[in-house]
């Protein structure tokens, strides 16, 4: 009796505690740690926070989680833009090229509706900027941003991106780098960036320096799928053929020194970087040496894997939305088809903003192959003509029906929805 007597008085008598006045109030042994801290936190003196403390709070915050593969519609990718771009007034130019920095290594995110109002006003202000000294990181970076953004959009609406660009670019490429950087390794960004968006700018000696460093072609595996250098290598091969195909001013020897010097023994990449190169390969002329076959055959066994090895679907959007950037989004894309069949195998677990990228792509594709999505055949002049079995005439179904917009199983009650799609 005595013992509950002595915990009923213990439970009751903190909380009259933390009722009394300040000036009476102790905290005494009986008070649980939680409880302290909560007190401590509500009776400490308040601290006013400046508006460049909470832009330089949502930078960090939005620099934290800009590196991770997630879908971009997620609520803090779109609540952290939107109040840095509420903010937009206090950020200065270094802040706004950061800002474009950081979002390059998400690109999945520089097309989301909750990015482009902060991209359009770091666009503009860019473009009449005068930056002092900058970090040669963030220029790379925000030029591949800016290609990226531009790739996208119709050619008759990407002079703001261009107008940045013809500013930043030569700054990048002329960039002073420290001891410890790879110059081949950062070049490759800018390249990329002339590659996606062509300018009048002279590339071949920064395409010189990619080639002469035999280092940077020589890269392990330790770094794992994904790493920095993979990354870095698929960008060079992209960007080198990308600009021989644009007929850009290049060294004599690219093809042959490409052809050397690129060891798919050596690659450990993931399907986007995977994509890159092959784009690269094609532009040199080497998709169907053993470069090219190579590449299919790591795509093909990349693809094949089931399980927790299987290709997630962020990738495969990531995927898409290069290939639409790059306009090779087309029927005679290797493996073009199987990155819709997986997709669409994995409907019910896929993200809003994944839905919203796949929709995209596939109404792209379709309208390559003569069906207007959306439209049934009965109200078609003719169906297209692809055999039933065919990957042609299943795509068409996929987006006849709007498969991406189609609800998961878990959402649909089976007693209403019996036998039908949605």
């Amino acid at each position: 009796m005595a013992v509950r007597l002595r915990c009923w008085l213990r439970c009751h008598e903190w909380p009259r505690q933390l009722q009394l006045s300040r000036a009476t109030r102790r905290i005494t042994v009986g008070v649980p740690d939680r409880v302290k801290g909560l007190y401590r936190a509500a009776t400490a003196p308040s601290q006013p926070i400046s508006l460049q403390d909470k832009v330089e709070h949502c930078l960090l915050r939005l620099e934290q989680i800009s590196s991770e593969r997630a879908d971009p519609l997620k609520p803090r990718y779109q609540r952290l833009l939107k109040e840095v771009y509420q903010a937009r007034g206090a950020l200065s130019s270094p802040q706004l090229l950061r800002v474009l920095a950081m979002l390059s290594q998400h690109p999945l995110v520089l097309y989301s509706d909750a990015a482009r109002p902060l991209l359009e006003t770091a666009t503009q202000r860019l473009a009449v900027a005068k930056l002092e000294n900058p970090s040669a990181s963030q220029l790379a970076g925000a030029c591949l941003s800016l290609a990226f953004i531009a790739a996208s959009k119709p050619a008759l609406e990407r002079e703001p991106q261009k107008a940045a660009l013809r500013l930043l670019l030569p700054r990048a490429l002329e960039a002073q780098l420290s001891p410890s950087t790879s110059p081949a390794g950062f070049l490759t960004q800018p390249l990329l960036a002339a590659a996606l968006l062509p300018l009048e700018v002279d590339v071949s000696a920064a395409a010189s320096v990619v080639l002469n460093e035999e280092s940077f072609w020589r890269i392990g595996r330790a770094g794992g799928p994904g790493g920095a250098q993979s990354k870095q290598l698929a960008h060079a091969v992209a960007a080198l053929g990308m600009l021989k195909d644009q007929g850009a001013v290049l060294p004599s020897n690219t093809v042959q020194r490409v052809q050397r010097l690129l060891d798919l023994d050596r690659v450990a990449a993931e399907l986007p970087e995977l994509v890159l190169m092959f784009q690269g390969l094609r532009g040199l002329s080497l998709d169907e040496t053993r470069l090219g076959l190579g590449l299919r055959d790591l795509q093909r066994a990349r693809l094949a894997l089931r399980g927790a090895g299987a290709v997630p679907v962020l990738e495969l959007c990531e995927v898409l939305q290069l290939l639409l950037t790059c306009g090779r989004l087309t029927p005679e894309e290797p493996f073009v088809f199987d990155y819709f069949r997986l997709a669409a195998n994995n409907v019910d677990r896929l993200l809003r903003g994944e839905r919203r990228l796949l929709k995209s792509s596939l109404e792209h594709l379709a309208t390559q192959l003569g069906l207007e999505p959306g439209v049934s055949w009965t109200d078609l002049a003719q169906a297209p003509a692809f055999p039933a079995s065919s990957q042609e005439a299943a795509v068409c179904q996929l987006a006849r029906f709007d498969w991406f917009s189609r609800k998961s199983r878990a959402q649909i009650p089976w007693s209403k929805h019996r036998g039908r799609l949605r």
